[in-house]
């Protein structure tokens, strides 16, 4: 998760986002990256599914469905608040291999984009 921080929030942070704000998640899914399964709201680019993990990771709204050390047993979910609401406007989860995928090919394509 600490990795998932760095990898996220800090390009976030930088502007980076707003170079690939428009990649449909439809072609990710084609380009072989893992999908996220979303529970409520809706997201259909990689620039609104990265401002919504940052914003939980942020905030703290992540959610683990185990302490297992064993990544195959494990989902992580995060959720989005808006501003002065109790309820999430924005749930999905990914199991944590799936993850480690998603986080190796989002930093390929970071890493793309400021050589």
């Amino acid at each position: 998760m600490n990795s998932l921080l760095g990898l996220v929030v800090f390009p976030w942070e930088k502007g980076i986002v707003e170079r690939f704000r428009n990649i449909g998640l439809e072609h990710l899914n084609e380009d072989g990256w893992p999908q996220w399964v979303i529970t409520k709201g809706r997201c259909t680019t990689l620039g609104e599914l990265t401002r919504y993990i940052r914003n939980g990771a942020s905030h703290g709204h992540l959610q683990f469905s185990s302490d297992s050390q064993t990544l195959e047993d494990v989902t992580i979910q995060v959720s989005n608040y808006p501003p002065k609401s109790k309820d999430p406007n924005f749930v999905a989860s990914i199991r944590a291999q799936e993850l480690v995928l998603f986080c190796e090919k989002f930093s390929v394509l970071v890493h793309g984009l400021v050589s």
